[in-house]
């Protein structure tokens, strides 16, 4: 029988810097990170044009790669919305 594993990993990092003190989070905030979603996806491009570059990618891979991104991205924003501020 073949089991199927999960695939990489999956970092969590703060969408906002005020979560981090309260959680003891070391790693930058997405908001100290990425100016704008448009900046997140510029950044995600270059590192899969890496991939591609070195073989690891199909050229194909790229827009379904950058629509991922912005799923994900879409969905920290949406999470992050609901939940309370440490301030009050």
């Amino acid at each position: 029988m073949h089991v199927s594993r999960p695939h990489g990993v999956v970092l969590q990092c703060e969408w906002t810097d005020i979560f981090r003190p309260r959680r003891r989070a070391i790693r930058p905030s997405l908001e100290e990170r990425y100016e704008s979603k448009d900046d997140y996806l510029a950044n995600v491009k270059a590192a899969v044009q890496c991939l591609i570059d070195q073989r690891l990618l199909l050229e194909s891979d790229l827009d379904s790669q950058l629509k991922q991104a912005g799923e994900r991205w879409d969905w920290v924003i949406k999470q992050s919305s609901t939940i309370p501020s440490p301030h009050g």
